[in-house]
């Protein structure tokens, strides 16, 4: 109110008022010169235009434990400005000259502390862990983690302990390039094990973990970390398919020989490699996508946006979360609200998941028929060499039982396995479309990747095409008379 008579026609009054001023905002600037060089907010009236929320947390201090009360911003002093809070203890006469100190602290304050929490709290050291680590970028060591832990996590989830799973991770990075990392960041990686519900195994509630202490955690919040944590396990999830479809793989290798005398299940078991190699195939260009231009290329902008334009604290707070948006959004296939394609992408996997099973159900009943057929086989043999007869009435009689379990059994494999590859072929097709309608163009690119010789997308419009015809040529409905 008297900043109003500031610009009064009288020359008198303006001089009063601006003597009269320089008195009223004198225990303003004591309050905002103890503010910026003590960091302490002497204000027992709450005249000060920043105020001390008492219920915000230590994570979200920097953010929420003060904030700018609008209402009592001098006319003087912008929103701008206030963020900066000045240094000097000016009078209200400098006002002219204000801003130019408020920057130049500000400025200063800024440097010195995003230089602390780079050099002495390793800020980047961490962030490169966490892609290593909890984004799974360190190769060998999930490699490792993944073989030592496979049988204990197809265990039901109500049967893992915690420690167990530690001792497993600890031998991991021992047996991996991750033994020469930072100590401090070793002893930071741990295991977590969600909430599981009836049925869960131990894929589904393993995770790892990083743990975060002051003041790093102002920037790696635990808002953020849970973030992390949602990359973590869709990630983990691809690496269980990928695990799952690689020991299918070679059980097929192994078991090819083996298997080749039971005629009838050789094509089936054929048919069998080439949808092995197509799920290998999606989850490999999967992979390459997340790891290579999502991460990879988000990291090399975070790096470069610390370097170049990281001025203060908060614009490496949006670096870094522009960094974190980048990699969920890509990286889980949401671009947006409404094209949130990771449903369809679990649906998918779990998908592969299922024709694995039904595939090991197939090699199990195979592998059972050979190993009857050689016992059957080496009987007749031993009973030939002593004179006797190969095979006995008796087990002619045996042998028919097992020939009529595979004409009931093998069918009912086969119509699974084949309900599962044909629900693969669909659901990728689904997700080819969106994905090439799409208005990223890293998306489209991935739909390129997926089918480069348009052999789900040329199936397609070959069926669409195909229907058109049939439609076009039915002949016209008859009339009755």
């Amino acid at each position: 109110m008297v900043h109003d008579y500031t610009q009064h026609g009288d020359p008198l009054i303006q001089q009063f008022v601006h003597k009269m001023l320089e008195r009223i905002a004198t225990p303003f600037y004591v309050m905002m010169q103890r503010w910026i060089y003590e960091g302490e907010l002497e204000d027992p009236r709450t005249e000060f235009f920043i105020a001390h929320n008492p219920f915000a947390v230590e994570e979200d201090s920097w953010q929420k434990e003060y904030y700018i009360r609008e209402e009592m911003l001098p006319i003087f002093i912008g929103k701008p400005l206030a963020r900066k809070v000045g240094q000097m203890p000016l009078k209200y006469g400098d006002i002219a000259e204000l801003e130019g100190p408020i920057d130049a602290a500000y400025v200063g304050t800024s440097q010195r502390l995003l230089y602390l929490l780079v050099t002495k709290f390793k800020l980047l050291d961490h962030l490169k862990a966490i892609k290593r680590y909890i984004l799974l970028g360190q190769g060998d060591f999930i490699q490792h983690l993944m073989e030592a832990l496979g049988p204990n996590l197809s265990q039901p989830a109500n049967t893992l302990f915690r420690h167990n799973l530690t001792g497993t991770l600890e031998t991991a990075l021992r047996s991996s390039n991750a033994q020469f990392d930072d100590p401090d960041v070793l002893r930071r990686l741990d295991v977590r094990l969600l909430e599981f519900t009836s049925g869960d195994s131990g894929w589904d509630v393993f995770s790892l973990d990083y743990h975060i202490n002051s003041p790093i955690n102002t920037i790696l919040t635990p808002k953020v970390m849970n973030e992390y944590l949602k990359m973590f396990n869709f990630l983990w999830r691809v690496k269980r398919v990928e695990y799952a479809l690689s020991s299918a793989w070679r059980r097929q290798t192994t078991s090819a020989r083996a298997i080749r005398p039971i005629l009838e299940l050789v094509p089936e078991l054929h048919q069998c490699r080439i949808v092995c190699s197509e799920m290998i195939h999606f989850l490999y260009q999967l992979q390459y996508y997340i790891l290579f231009e999502v991460l990879e290329c988000s990291w090399d902008e975070l790096l470069k946006a610390i370097d170049n334009n990281a001025t203060d604290l908060d614009s490496l707070i949006q670096a870094h979360a522009k960094y974190l948006s980048d990699i969920t959004s890509k990286g889980l296939l949401a671009p947006s609200p409404e094209l949130n394609m990771m449903p369809r992408l679990q649906d998918l996997l779990g998908t592969i998941l299922n024709y694995k099973i039904a595939q090991d159900n197939l090699y199990n009943y195979a592998l059972a028929e050979i190993e009857r057929r050689d016992r059957l086989a080496q009987t007749a043999d031993r009973r030939t060499r002593l004179g006797q007869w190969g095979l006995t009435d008796q087990d002619e009689t045996l042998d028919r039982i097992p020939d009529e379990q595979f004409e009931e059994l093998v069918p009912s494999l086969l119509r699974t396995l084949n309900k599962y590859s044909v629900q693969f072929k669909r659901e990728l097709s689904d997700l080819l479309i969106t994905l090439s309608a799409a208005g990223d163009s890293d998306l489209r690119f991935l739909s390129f990747r997926l089918d480069f010789n348009e052999f789900y997308m040329g199936s397609l419009k070959g069926a669409t095409t195909s229907s058109k015809k049939s439609t076009a040529t039915a002949p016209p409905p008859s009339t009755a008379p």
